[in-house]
């Protein structure tokens, strides 16, 4: 995400170099960009996706230019873009051994893969669940943007088509704020289109979310000077008080106006609300004594995060090795879960204790872990 907003930073200041003096050299711009375009693929190789968005960059500079002189008056002509991706593919090769065999058929099955692939995951958006195989939708990209994006953010972007034209009055600002808006949403149509698949809401985009910031931060503050200053400070406030909040995670998930809906029932809260260490600390605790009642197990999801907090010597295993509750071998057990599991609680289980947070301006709680005890 922050080496994506590099690159675009070095594509627009290459652009406004070319404007201001289109006679002067630019190899150094070029070379900058270069790097930092082989960085971001060495990073994940999707990053690649980046040259669309120069492609849009510099062809709007061209297009711009020619209201000023001669359609033959190009500011970026194909040679020096022919010989900067042939460049970026040798540094992508030389970035990666696997490709070294067969480069051409190594690049393409890795884009292939990483667009395609599926993964062993589901995930719940506005209470309904989403297999890793399935194909994203606008409304489900959209749903996952909406209660993500700060509410500031969420204002500024609704102002865009009242304020664009403010915006895009000088031809460098034009170019820079028309690629911060094709850069928020190329990625998101593309994925629809091509029907590549998504696991874990939006984590596989985060790079569009600074592009969003900056699209909706530009509208709001072209409105109002004084109240884009006041709402900066007023998100600004209620971040730093969520961090005290919910100290030690120090993860914000949702934005203000998500958190007081029934979140960690509607959405996925991922890792943050496994809160495994906290909860790992709890169990270990509770367990000898539970021990001495014949409690020979805890079955915990996922275990591979519960594992590292817990003492060696009690027995962890993964719950969703078993489709039923009723199928784990042990008379006596304890379950420790996400709040949201899917897994259905039978009669014999009865809650031990709940991990939850009250997120600032709610009083609502959010269940982030729950423990049970599961007895013959």
């Amino acid at each position: 995400m922050s080496v994506y907003l590099v690159c675009t930073y070095l594509s627009v200041r290459l652009v406004k170099h070319r404007l201001n003096k289109p006679e002067a050299s630019l190899r150094g711009d070029a070379a900058g960009l270069l790097f930092a375009t082989a960085a971001l693929a060495s990073i994940r190789l999707p990053g690649l996706v980046i040259l669309l968005q120069y492609a849009f960059t510099f062809g709007l500079a061209n297009y711009l230019n020619w209201g000023v002189g001669q359609p033959s008056d190009k500011l970026f002509r194909w040679r020096p873009v022919g010989v900067f991706l042939a460049l970026l593919l040798v540094l992508v090769i030389v970035a990666y051994p696997s490709f070294w065999v067969n480069p051409l058929r190594g690049l393409s099955g890795a884009l292939k893969y990483m667009a395609w692939h599926r993964q062993r995951a589901y995930t719940l958006t506005w209470g309904q669940e989403w297999e890793a195989s399935a194909t994203p939708t606008l409304t489900y990209l959209s749903g996952w943007l909406v209660v993500k994006l700060p509410a500031m953010i969420l204002t500024g972007i609704v102002l865009v088509p009242f304020t664009v034209k403010r915006i895009v009055r000088d031809p460098f600002q034009r170019i820079a704020y028309l690629t911060l808006l094709f850069g928020s949403l190329y990625m998101l149509i593309a994925i629809v289109v091509m029907r590549s698949h998504l696991y874990d809401e939006t984590r596989q985009l985060l790079f569009v979310y600074p592009l969003l910031f900056l699209t909706g931060s530009v509208a709001l503050y072209v409105v109002s000077r004084k109240l884009a200053l006041a709402v900066v400070l007023l998100s600004f406030a209620i971040f730093v008080w969520d961090q005290v909040q919910l100290q030690p995670y120090q993860y914000v998930y949702f934005n203000e106006v998500a958190r007081f809906l029934d979140i960690d029932r509607l959405f996925e809260t991922d890792y943050w609300g496994a809160s495994c260490r906290e909860s790992g600390r709890l169990l270990e605790h509770d367990m000898p004594v539970r021990m001495t009642n014949k409690m020979t197990c805890i079955y915990a999801d996922p275990d591979d995060l519960y594992r590292p907090f817990i003492d060696p010597r009690i027995c962890v295993q993964g719950l969703l090795g078993f489709r039923y509750l009723e199928d784990i071998p042990e008379r006596d057990y304890l379950v420790a879960t996400y709040a949201r599991s899917r897994m259905k609680m039978p009669s014999n289980c009865y809650q031990l204790w709940a991990i939850t947070r009250t997120l600032p301006l709610s009083n609502r709680k959010i269940t982030m872990a729950v423990a049970y005890r599961c007895e013959q």
